[in-house]
């Protein structure tokens, strides 16, 4: 069994596998059957649930360490975050069957899970110098969008969205079953966008830093769409052998998410159909409004190139039975591992006919040395014994995955690009929502004379420059010599700003401030562009920059948008009915 533990976000681990408990050791109800491990924020036990007759039911416990009991914020966020991932109920979705209280501290019991995660899983046939199958990765892509959109879409105990995005996914958080069936792992440090009181302080990251989102990176407002982002940076990981966005240092990996364009998967692995090119690059737009809207969108598409709801389960569930016993290479020496390629055409095996196309650097989980896996958000792969699996980083070429076979899978031929249907193309590259703009002057500078000014202004600031090329953020420019305002929009916003230009400077920072006040029967979500200002009532007025913006409210399938003036000392007020 390997157990790996991602609670709370924590991912450094001091493990101790398969550690014996005192006998009869119970936690509530549970009796402890072996200590599985230790995170920065929880233990994990292997315990029995007990019932009258011979009733046993294995279930894993994860209980919250005594020193954390004393961190009042902590408690609460833990207290509301597991209290909205207990009503997940999905069979892609790991389920948590209890939140409970031993003494001074609270625990979860959770599904046991026999399989294995996707990162070991692919490392482990990699390993093997064997591909793995395309037909299965996109099986296991395509239950992970429909637990995820079921996560996406739950509503709390007033009928209300709770708005939960994992905010963690990865390819350690996905396990796939004996069965075929895999499951989205560890909701812990899941995030109900919905929920009010003490959330994640600014400048604290929830998750793994490749797999990251562009906003959640900056910490803007998360939704769905961010939890697709890294479902698409798995995705290319397990077709690739390598993620789209990876640097030398975490820094460079963060400029790379924010910054750079992806190359298509199948740069680097030629056997990746287009239409899968695709699918994946839209996953990974850096605008969330260019990306797939929903988990049920990608699962639809998928199922499509499959070929039909049960197609490649069994694929799926002989490679888990293939590996799921198959040691990792804590013994072996990386030197010894990097000196060995795959052959470069012939088929790797006749079960899986899948051309070893090498690709360099696996990326195994974007930590440096040995890597300790451990399962805990609710997740185990049973094979008989508790193991220490330790992934060490090594030079070793990777076989990536095979062309797309369509069920029912009899010899292995790729799928061509026409089996699929037409990709529908993503909605136009335009902020969110648009402003209406006021027409810029019409000058030429060559006619007046230019002149050098500082711009300062946050990054999502696009400056238009009359007669030259736009600019973003703070910088310099050339402008004519007579301008004395420039716009500018802020495109997390949505918003459009008159900026003066004072001296040689036009500070956007320094514009005067005005306030917004936002009301709504009987409910709404507000939102300024991608910025969500939260739900009404009660919702407090909120200090803006002078200018032009455009306040979006959602709420049970109605959805307005009114444009509004913000004034230098006014307040400006929106009041709408909704429902109407």
């Amino acid at each position: 069994m390997a157990v790996a533990d991602h609670t709370l976000a924590d991912a450094t681990l001091q493990l101790t596998v398969g550690t014996a408990v005192p006998e009869g050791q119970r936690i509530g109800r549970y009796v402890l059957l072996r200590r599985l491990g230790r995170g920065g924020m929880a233990e994990v036990f292997l315990a029995r649930q007990e019932g009258p007759g011979d009733f046993a039911k294995t279930v894993v416990v994860k209980r919250m360490l005594p020193h954390l009991v004393e961190n009042k914020r902590f408690v609460e966020m833990f207290l509301r975050e597991a209290k909205v991932a207990a009503r997940l109920n999905h069979p892609n979705v790991v389920q948590i069957f209890e939140l409970g209280q031993d003494g001074d501290s609270y625990f979860l019991a959770m599904e046991f899970i026999d399989g294995i995660t996707l990162h070991r899983l692919a490392k482990r046939a990699w390993l093997q110098r064997r591909a793995l199958p395309t037909e299965v990765i996109v099986r296991a892509m395509a239950d992970v969008a429909l637990g995820l959109h079921h996560a996406h879409t739950l509503l709390d105990e007033e009928g209300r969205p709770a708005g939960l995005v994992h905010r963690d996914i990865s390819p350690d958080n996905l396990m796939m079953t004996r069965d075929g069936i895999t499951k989205v792992l560890d909701f812990g440090v899941a995030k109900s966008t919905a929920q009010r009181g003490p959330v994640t302080k600014t400048g604290e990251l929830k998750g793994k830093i490749p797999y990251m989102s562009p906003e959640q990176i900056q910490g803007h407002p998360v939704d769905q769409r961010s939890d697709l982002f890294s479902l698409g940076v798995t995705f290319y990981w397990l077709l690739a052998g390598k993620r789209p966005f990876d640097g030398a240092t975490e820094v460079l990996t963060l400029k790379r998410v924010l910054d750079d364009l992806p190359a298509p998967p199948s740069q680097v692995n030629d056997r990746v159909p287009a239409a899968l090119d695709r699918l994946v690059l839209r996953l990974l737009e850096k605008d969330p409004d260019r990306r797939y809207a929903s988990g049920e969108q990608v699962h639809d598409r998928l199922l499509a190139l499959l070929g039909g709801e049960g197609a490649a389960r069994a694929p799926a569930a002989r490679l888990v039975a293939e590996l799921i016993e198959v040691g990792d290479p804590e013994d072996e020496d990386p030197s010894a591992l990097g000196g060995a390629k795959a052959p470069a055409s012939e088929p790797i095996s006749t079960t899986f006919a899948a051309t070893a196309i090498t690709a360099t650097n696996p990326g195994d989980h974007g930590r440096r040395g040995a890597l300790i896996g451990i399962t805990a958000a609710a997740t185990l792969g049973f094979a008989g014994a508790v193991t220490l699996l330790a992934l060490r980083p090594w030079g070793a070429q990777v076989a990536p995955a095979p062309p797309l076979m369509p069920p029912p899978v009899v010899t292995p031929t790729p799928v061509t690009p026409a089996a699929a249907p037409p990709e529908p193309p993503p909605p136009p590259a335009t902020p969110e929502p648009k402003p209406a703009e006021p027409e810029p002057a019409k000058r030429t500078i060559a006619a007046e004379g230019t002149r050098q000014v500082t711009l300062k202004g946050p990054s999502h600031l696009r400056w238009r420059l009359p007669g030259a090329k736009n600019a973003r953020g703070s910088g310099s420019a050339r402008i004519g010599a007579k301008v004395k305002v420039l716009t500018a929009v802020d495109t997390r916003r949505g918003s459009t700003h008159e900026v003066p230009v004072g001296g040689d400077v036009a500070d956007f920072d320094a514009l005067p401030t005005g306030t917004l006040r936002v009301q709504a029967v009987p409910f709404a979500d507000v939102s300024l562009g991608r910025e969500s200002l939260g739900q009404t009532p009660p919702l407090q007025p909120v200090t803006l920059p002078v200018g032009t913006y455009q306040v979006t409210l959602s709420w049970q399938g109605t959805k307005k948008t009114v444009t509004v003036r913000v004034e230098r000392g006014k307040q400006a007020r929106v009041a709408e009915k909704m429902g109407e």
